[in-house]
């Protein structure tokens, strides 16, 4: 079956069961996450952090965006990570228009990535120690309170770079803190090995999504 033609179904299957999330998703639909300054995760996520999230709280993410406004008006400090030069200059500058002087962002690039046919399939492939050794990864330097995950990756490699980040930080963590994983579906092997007290995940829709998604909370 096309994807498009798949997409549309788990659209339309979401709409189905759960009706109340329509309005807000069209509503946001076309939005700027960035502007909005809401993560590029699933609503049902979004709101469990809502209400988790805290003055208290010291904060890292892998990837810039809505989520770092989010975090930034909710937590103490945040650290965030970002690989793409220009999308981190259009975050420094949303942050700078709401006067949020407690983020530190750091542009860092990620090594290149090629594809190959492999097996009748292109497939990304990139040497995982390359990214071990990169200043991205590099830029997680301590225990936070909260992570977020939701940087740049290739579903396709065979290990993948958010699985890296994933187990570069849970080691890190202490009580009461939270990994935030977007994209959950695809990193099957994070969701049946970790060490959380326990996990959730939350599928649906989210802003400036054209589609349902599925985003993880961990908690230790």
């Amino acid at each position: 079956m096309p994807n498009k033609m798949l997409s549309a179904l788990r659209i339309g299957a979401r709409l189905l069961s759960h009706p109340s999330e329509g309005g807000r998703w069209l509503q946001h639909r076309h939005a700027s996450c960035l502007r909005l300054g809401l993560p590029w995760i699933s609503f049902g996520a979004i709101d469990a952090l809502a209400q988790s999230v805290h003055r208290d709280m010291t904060a890292f993410e892998f990837g810039s965006g809505g989520s770092t406004i989010f975090l930034a008006e909710r937590c103490r400090s945040l650290t965030s990570v970002e690989h793409d030069p220009r999308w981190a200059e259009a975050t420094s500058a949303e942050l700078a228009s709401r006067r949020l002087e407690n983020v530190t962002l750091v542009q860092a690039p990620v090594p290149p990535f090629r594809y190959e046919r492999i097996s009748g399939r292109w497939t990304a492939v990139c040497d995982p120690d390359e990214f071990a050794r990169s200043d991205y990864l590099g830029a997680f330097d301590g225990r936070y309170d909260i992570v977020f995950i939701d940087g740049v990756d290739d579903f396709g490699l065979a290990q993948t770079w958010r699985s890296m980040c994933f187990r570069r930080v849970e080691p890190t963590m202490r009580g009461g803190g939270i990994i935030v994983l977007d994209d959950a579906w695809a990193y099957g092997d994070i969701l049946s090995d970790n060490h959380a007290i326990r996990t959730r995940e939350f599928k649906g829709f989210g802003p400036a999504r054209t589609g349902v998604t599925s985003t993880a909370l961990f908690r230790y």
